[in-house]
């Protein structure tokens, strides 16, 4: 079994940012790769997008923020153990973000970018491969802008995925 945990940042993000959250991941005895991309020529959600769609060498991935790290030596063991059936995402649940005087729905929690965990199954076998923000339906059927991750956890969840969120 192979596990990735690759985190994405901003190329001019000053270098200690970087280093102190390797540092992080270090003393949890975890190693994480992280890339980089740069903000002129790309978003957020591009750079991990390319990632997912050009990288296969991993059966689980946990994908981070340069701004989130693990509190403890047991996340990877309760992560695992939670994607075990290579049918669940996993990660930090979050509430909608829409501005009420444009969209005054709101969406039940979903998983957010900052640490979104799933096997190399669920994202290959998803015909929906995007994390970019969108119009989106919501439950109403009305078109709202949505969270990219938004989107992504309400499509996994009709694949019949099964989704585990994180409070904190």
């Amino acid at each position: 079994m192979i596990h990735k945990i690759v985190s994405f940042y901003q190329t001019d993000l000053p270098e200690e940012i970087t280093t102190l959250q390797k540092r992080v991941f270090n003393h949890f005895d975890l190693d994480v790769e992280q890339v980089g991309w740069k903000y002129e020529e790309s978003r957020h959600t591009d750079a991990i997008q390319l990632y997912l769609n050009t990288h296969d060498d991993y059966d689980f991935i946990s994908l981070f923020d340069i701004d989130c790290i693990p509190t403890s030596n047991q996340w990877l063991k309760k992560t695992l153990d939670i994607l075990a059936d290579e049918n669940t995402a996993y990660g930090n649940a979050q509430a909608s973000n829409v501005f009420p005087d444009i969209n005054p729905y709101r969406t039940p929690p979903f998983i957010n970018g900052g640490m979104f965990n799933m096997s190399y199954k669920v994202w290959n076998e998803s015909p929906f491969k995007s994390i970019h923000a969108q119009m989106y339906p919501n439950p109403d059927g009305n078109l709202a802008e949505a969270d990219g991750y938004e989107a992504l956890t309400r499509e996994l969840e009709k694949q019949g995925r099964r989704i585990v969120l994180s409070y904190p």
